[in-house]
This record gives structure tokens, sequence and C-alpha cells, in this order.
């Protein structure tokens, strides 16, 4: 059976009905044996070059198009901090300059990855697509060079060009944090993911993946938002704490459903079953796929120790961004909390708590000693020194 009548086939066998969604197991049991034996059938003398040059699809105006984007949504950024969120966050009177930067920072994306969601699922539910209801009908329609519909491209456009934006952002304007290096490949693959699905117009299983994945970051950004202003005025917010871990908790339930859930079954399924025999860069695309699905399971990782420590009472002082601590360190910890969970239950955390406490008592004490110790010899320093010193040690 040639390539023709196997495509037709296909199609007419995708067209007469809509397959229900795998299970995991069935999922990874079809796609990776495909995908291994298309690998084994890759000739030694394979040209990618010239498949590039065939099956990859762009212009000028299209990069260029993307590159004026990004420089637009910096400047936009920029505009809508200095005259809208600083000023606005400027008035709660945060603790601290770094907690009004990162205020600032989740204003904005809330506000950009909200409107792109919207316009995102207007255009996955408009009626004219079935990608969401039958990811199996991604390929039906697929030709060489074929057009892309305007409101699809105008969403790529615009995404890669807010992407390129972002590893700016992630550089030179965002906190840095302990998985700067992985928000960058994060930032870096998903350029690459929406460059090559537009090029080689594989645009229906692009519009699944923004689907699947912008949902999730607004509300980790609103989220953020009543964390980063819970302690305003000089005063703590119970209010903002309360939202901020009612968002958060969303945020854990939408991310299981879009990322671990409707993306491997839908999107890679799809991707790495019901593909044209003569796809192009089939493999390829279901490589990067797959790596922003292990991004998205180590994200995971760092959410549940996020919720382990809520539950065994870790974090005295409410919901935070623990990206901002060390990796290594993070991930010990919640395999110490977790079989505090198993083996003590709450009892053991209240003993834990209470020794942690009994060793920040004993700590001051001493700080208290070394000050009096000082001040006794005559070193010279003045109070404010002290204050300074002692802040720096606890």
């Amino acid at each position: 059976m040639d390539g023709k009548s196997v495509s037709d086939s296909v199609m007419t066998g995708q067209d007469s009905v809509i397959l229900p969604m795998p299970g995991y197991y069935q999922m990874v049991t079809s796609v990776v044996p495909i995908q291994l034996h298309i690998l084994r059938k890759i000739p030694e003398d394979f040209n990618y070059f010239y498949q590039f040059t065939t099956y990859c699809h762009w212009n000028w105006v299209d990069a260029f198009l993307v590159l004026f984007l990004a420089v637009f949504w910096t400047a936009t950024r920029a505009t809508l901090t200095y005259y809208i969120f600083k000023p606005f966050v400027d008035k709660l009177n945060l603790m601290d300059e770094e907690r009004t930067t990162k205020a600032t920072e989740n204003l904005f994306k809330s506000t950009w990855y909200t409107l792109s969601w919207i316009y995102t699922t207007s255009i996955l539910f408009s009626g004219k697509y079935s990608m969401f209801q039958d990811p199996a009908s991604v390929f039906t329609d697929w030709s060489n060079g074929m057009e892309v519909p305007l409101d699809i491209y105008i969403l790529f456009v615009y995404q890669c060009g807010f992407y390129v934006h972002s590893i700016y952002a992630s550089i030179y304007v965002d906190v840095i944090r302990s998985d700067f290096c992985l928000i960058i490949a994060h930032h870096v693959l998903t350029i690459m993911l929406l460059a090559f699905s537009f090029v080689v117009r594989y645009h229906k299983l692009g519009v699944l993946v923004i689907f699947c994945h912008d949902i999730c970051d607004v509300l980790l950004e609103i989220a953020k938002i009543f964390i980063q202003t819970k302690d305003r005025n000089g005063k703590f917010h119970v209010f903002n704490e309360i939202m901020a871990n009612i968002f958060f908790g969303f945020f854990i339930v939408v991310w299981i459903l879009c990322r671990l859930y409707w993306y491997p079954l839908k999107v890679l399924y799809a991707a790495g079953r019901f593909f044209f025999p003569v796809a192009p860069f089939v493999t390829t695309f279901n490589v990067m796929l797959w790596l922003l699905l292990m991004m998205n399971i180590y994200w995971f990782w760092l959410m549940l120790g996020i919720v382990v420590r809520l539950l065994t009472g870790n974090m005295g002082d409410g919901l935070k961004d623990t990206r901002e601590e060390n990796g290594v360190e993070h991930g010990q910890e919640i395999l110490q909390a977790l079989l505090r969970l198993v083996s003590g239950g709450t009892n053991k955390c209240e003993e834990d708590i209470r020794e942690q406490d009994g060793a920040v008592i004993t700590q001051q004490r001493e700080e208290k000693k070394k000050k009096k110790s000082i001040v006794s010899r005559g070193e010279g320093r003045s109070c404010a020194a002290l204050v300074v010193r002692s802040g720096e040690i606890n």
C-alpha cells in the first residue's frame, strides 16, 4: 500500500468516527513503538536540509512580525508597569522592593495570559475546528504548504513574539529564581514548537498545546498577586492568604487536567499516532512535545512540595514561591515531609515545629549574648550596626 492510499484510508476512518480518549497505558504503548519504528526506518542518507527546504514554509514577513511583536510586548510591559502597575502597587506599600517588582511582573503576565487564553479558546470552540473534540482529525486535511487560517496565524505570531520577549525579560527584568535555566529552556522549546508547528503546518496541534498550557499560567499569576500583596500597609491581610490558597488549589486541579491529562492523551496521542505515513518531521515534533511533558511533570513535583509543606505545617509564613530556594534542598525537604506524613502524622509535625521554635529561641539568646560581649569589650560598633549584623545572621 503506497503512502497516498494509506493516507486516504486513515482520513476516511478519522472522518467517520470520533475516537474516545485513550488511557495512559494505551497512549504510551501505541505511540512509542510507532515512533521507534519510524526512527529505525530513517535511511542513512537522509537529507535533513532537503526535508526542511521542502516542507517548511515561512517568509521574512513572518519573522519580522515576530520580532516586531517581541519589541511591542517589551514596550507594552514597560509602559503598563510605569504608568499603571507600579503606581498601583506603590499605593499598597508592600514590605520591600522585591515584592513590588514581583507584583508588577505578575500583574502583566496575568493580564497577558488571560487575554491570550480567551482568544485561543474562542478559536478552539468557534465551530470551525474540531481538534479538541476529535484530536485524531488534526492531520486529516494536512497538505504540504497549506494556508494557515488568519485567526490561527495571528495566534502563532503574537505567541512567538511574546516568548521571544520572555527570554529577554527572564534575563533582564524578572526576579531570578532557582529554576532560571529551566525557564529559559522552556521559552526556547516553546518558540521552537510554535515555529515548527507553524512552518510545517501542524498548526492545529499547536493550538491544542497553547490551550492546554495558558490557562494554568492565568491561575498561577493571579495566585502570585495575592501572595505578594498579602503584607501591605504594615498589616497582614487574611483575605489575600485565603484567595491565594483558593487560586493555587484551582491551579493544581487545572494543571492536572490540562497539562497531565488532556495534553498527553489528546496532543501526544494524536501527534504520535494519527499522522500521515508521509508526514514530515513527525519524530522531531514528537520529541519536543515529550520534552514539554517532562517539564510539566517536574514543575508538578515542585507544586507537590508546596502542598506537602502546607499540609505538614512547614510553611508557617503561608503560601510562597519555593522556586527561590535551592532545588536540591527543596527536593530533600519534600521527601522528608512526605515521610513525616506517612510515619508521624500531625503529632510528629507538631513536635518538629516545637523543636524548630526552640532552636530559633536558643539562637536568638546566643546572639544577644554575643551583642553584650561585643559592647562590653568596647569594639566601637554602633547599635545600628549590631542590629544589621543580627538581621544578617537570623
